[in-house]
């Protein structure tokens, strides 16, 4: 896309000059090369960063977690998570730590590298503005039931991390004794199934929760709200979790800064507590 926006200035800027066919078609032909290499200029300097980056992480782990002396440092989704025309503002990239132990693969753990504002300038990555986060396994279910319950119309308990089917009304396939009703304060009255999915068997989408083997009907769907409504919970003593148009935001205690999670990112996190 921003090739094409590059393209198109270009385009404007000699057509207004008013210059001749031959030396428009030049014109055009070298700004394309310029546009070209300008952008293989840009992918090769995020490559750096991703390089820079992952090594920071493996630094972090050898000098920080004396417990861990064999594991495998996978980075989830950088390219998804760090906007590339946007690289100044703050981004979470997520990288998946397996630990190894003598029987065999032992836990897997989130670690979350926060980029906070100004991570990357002129002179390269400003390592006093990047922090290391570790979460398990139950850290990261919990901080995505925190999300689930700002997003649900109503409280999900999630004991075990099982989320259950939640409708405004039921469908004529419903079988009503396969659901509990549920009447908030306001009148407003929710039926909630029985049965329960286990949360790492269901993916986020646009409109709330599916369950992963069955698309053909949502599993349940989030609020709407206005875009200026913030919905908080504490998580612990590092973060709060922010729901706001339909994302799931984390606002760093420690910098005072809140960086939106999206859900491809979400569900890569999920993919990889669960693959084998």
């Amino acid at each position: 896309m921003k090739k094409h926006i590059l393209f198109s200035v270009i385009f404007l800027h000699i057509f207004n000059l008013g210059i001749s066919q031959n030396e428009k078609s030049a014109a055009v032909a070298a700004g394309a090369i310029g546009a070209i290499g300008a952008i293989a200029s840009y992918a090769n300097s995020i490559k750096q960063y991703e390089e820079s980056l992952e090594l920071m992480v493996t630094e972090h782990i050898l000098t920080e977690r004396n417990d861990v002396n064999k594991f495998i440092l996978k980075n989830l989704s950088l390219s998804k998570t760090v906007a590339r025309d946007d690289q100044s503002n703050s981004n979470y990239i997520p990288f998946g730590l397996s630990v190894y132990k003598e029987i065999g693969v032992g836990p897997r753990e989130l670690v979350l590298l926060n980029l906070s504002k100004g991570w990357v300038n002129q002179n390269g990555v400003d390592y006093s503005k990047v922090s290391v986060h570790y979460f398990t396994r139950e850290d990261v279910f919990k901080l995505l039931l925190s999300y689930i319950n700002l997003a649900a119309p109503i409280h999900i308990s999630g004991e075990g991390f099982e989320i259950p089917i939640v409708k405004p009304k039921l469908k004529k396939k419903d079988v009503e004794a396969d659901f509990s009703k549920v009447q908030k304060s306001n009148g407003v009255v929710f039926y909630v199934s029985n049965s329960t999915y286990y949360l790492a068997d269901l993916v986020f989408t646009r409109k709330g929760l599916d369950y992963k083997r069955n698309y053909s009907e949502s599993l349940m769907n989030f609020r709407r709200f206005d875009d200026d409504f913030y919905s908080v919970a504490n998580f612990n003593e590092e973060f709060k979790v922010v729901y706001n148009e339909n994302s799931l935001g984390l606002f760093n205690i420690d910098n005072g800064e809140l960086t939106k999670i999206n859900r491809s990112m979400l569900n890569t996190i999920l993919k990889f507590f669960t693959i084998n």
